[in-house]
């Protein structure tokens, strides 16, 4: 196979470290503005019910692709869920501001359980599909999953900064987070479809299992993988072994899950912190997880 030139390499790096940052920005988003939620929707405990509503089907799709593998084509599971965190991002402040009582908290909790389906799905797509590319990729996609949380308070600091932290300001402070956010997640979009029209990655797709377009493709790669020999000794891999790993690496995913919601919903919200407004406070909070997160 080819091999792909500087240039096309750094601008698929750069593709996964936009990925990095789409698959975790919409959860960072919302429990970035937490008090925008509570807010509205105080009665209904947003910051604890809203967590809950992701991981729940976040959760049960992971174990779900554990026994089944790819629901999709790596291509079809990218791009409908950065389609779905789009438009959620887009419908969330609109639902929250203008549906009240249990009818908006339910379309909010709906909202929250396709993030979680898009999440696992982005998730085990971009973590698969990548381990077919160079290592410098792979950093490129940690590095935006690690910084966009980072991202997301730096954003909430400048919208306090310049709108304050009052009921009067509340909502246009919302649309415009929101809505920033949701450029951020288009530019995503359009990064992942230019990376993908690529020969180079078109061909590592095809080594990854995806049926595509076959004039992307110049080269076969029906050739088998080779295992090469150690003093001449055929090496055997157990099975049982490569299960073990893979199970492993998914429960320290739902070990994190677990950390994360049980630290936000009762540290975000734990009153006179720092001494500080409801909206300072929780960004601050959140932003001390993720600096360490990195």
């Amino acid at each position: 196979m080819a091999e792909a030139s500087e240039s096309e390499l750094k601008s698929i790096e750069s593709g996964f470290l936009f990925l990095g940052i789409g698959s975790l920005l919409p959860w960072n988003a919302i429990i970035s503005n937490l008090d925008f939620l509570i807010y509205y929707q105080k009665e209904f405990h947003p910051e604890i019910t809203f967590p809950n509503m992701n991981f729940i089907l976040n959760l049960g799709i992971q174990f779900l692709l554990l026994s089944t593998k790819k629901i999709f084509k790596y291509k079809t599971q990218i791009y409908i869920s950065l389609l779905i965190f789009l438009i959620n991002l887009l419908l969330f402040p609109i639902t929250t501001i203008y549906i009240k009582g249990i009818l908006g908290f339910r379309i909010n909790c709906i909202i929250m359980l396709l993030n979680g389906i898009s999440n696992a799905l982005i998730s085990s797509s971009i973590l698969g599909l990548v381990s077919f590319f160079p290592i410098k990729c792979l950093i490129s996609l940690s590095m935006g999953q690690g910084l966009v949380g980072i991202l997301m308070n730096v954003l909430r600091y400048i919208i306090l900064i310049f709108f304050g932290d009052n009921e009067k300001n509340i909502n246009l402070a919302s649309y415009i987070f929101f809505t920033v956010s949701a450029f951020i997640m288009l530019i995503t979009i359009f990064k992942f479809h230019s990376i993908y029209k690529k020969k180079y990655f078109q061909n590592k797709l095809k080594l990854a299992g995806d049926d595509i377009n076959q004039d992307f493709v110049n080269e076969s790669i029906d050739e088998p993988l080779k295992i090469p020999d150690k003093e001449n000794k055929k090496e055997e891999f157990s099975i049982l072994y490569v299960v073990f790993k893979i199970i492993g690496i998914n429960l320290m995913i739902i070990y994190c899950f677990v950390i994360t919601f049980t630290l936000f919903p009762g540290a975000s919200i734990k009153p006179n912190l720092f001494n500080l407004s409801m909206g300072w406070k929780i960004n601050t909070i959140i932003f001390i997880f993720n600096l360490f997160d990195i």
